[in-house]
């Protein structure tokens, strides 16, 4: 039982600090009843003296009258009540005394006594706050060193995924630049040359229209001349197949 109750007061502090500042606040209030009841009777001890010295004073006046008077049977009967009185006022006043000094003894050891529990409890209340701050950082630290590992374990996936990102964009540039040099321009080349084609033989046209030679292929050659018979096949001719 007492380990179970160890085991519980460690894992809630707070409660057992709380449950002692109850307790001492019932202590205190125990306390002060019984100081209350103590006082109370110095209270009753300090009028049993007054009555016994007002009554002293008065059973001495009665027998001293009484005696001057000749009255020496009441006079004797008020000096045997006299000592009676005086008797029980000694009495009195020496438990007065005891009583008043124990009191002022429960308020001192009272003030003492709270005042050292008080200072216990601070203690035990800051000591909890100290407790609470460290183990607060001790966890931070606990975290930072595990967010640092999943940083960490997270940089080396990333930089996985930075590799295959660039092996990909490799792979695409490669596959394009393939994909380039692998085009076929015939096409493209042949029509850009019959568009040129068309564009020379629309300008000997508009040459010839205008009484103007105009060859695409630069000014036609000269026939050298021969002494024997000519050729069947007249200038004109000639240049009309370079033409073709």
């Amino acid at each position: 039982m007492s380990l179970f109750i160890k085991n519980i007061e460690t894992k809630n502090p707070e409660a057992l600090l709380e449950a002692q500042k109850e307790e001492l606040r019932e202590k205190v209030s125990q306390f002060n009843t019984n100081l209350a009841k103590q006082a109370g009777f110095v209270a009753r001890l300090e009028r049993f003296v007054a009555e016994r010295e007002k009554k002293e004073k008065e059973l001495l006046a009665k027998a001293q009258a009484n005696l001057k008077a000749g009255n020496t049977e009441i006079a004797g009967k008020a000096a045997m009540e006299l000592k009676t009185t005086r008797t029980e006022l000694e009495g009195y006043k020496a438990q007065l005394v005891t009583a008043k000094k124990s009191y002022e003894q429960l308020v001192k050891t009272k003030d003492v006594t709270i005042k050292e529990a008080k200072a216990k409890l601070e203690s035990l209340q800051q000591k909890l706050s100290q407790v609470k701050m460290k183990e607060a950082e001790a966890e931070l630290q606990e975290m930072s060193q595990s967010m640092v590992g999943e940083l960490g374990a997270g940089g080396d996936t990333m930089n996985r995924l930075d590799e295959q990102l660039n092996e990909r964009l490799e792979l695409a540039t490669g596959r394009a630049q393939v994909a380039k040099d692998s085009a076929d321009f015939s096409d493209v080349m042949m029509k850009e040359s019959e568009q040129k084609a068309l564009e020379s033989q629309a300008l000997a046209e508009l040459a010839a229209s205008m009484g103007m030679d105009y060859s695409p292929y630069g000014p036609a050659p000269v026939a050298e001349k021969s002494m024997g018979p000519q050729s069947g096949v007249s200038l004109e001719k000639e240049t009309q197949l370079d033409i073709i």
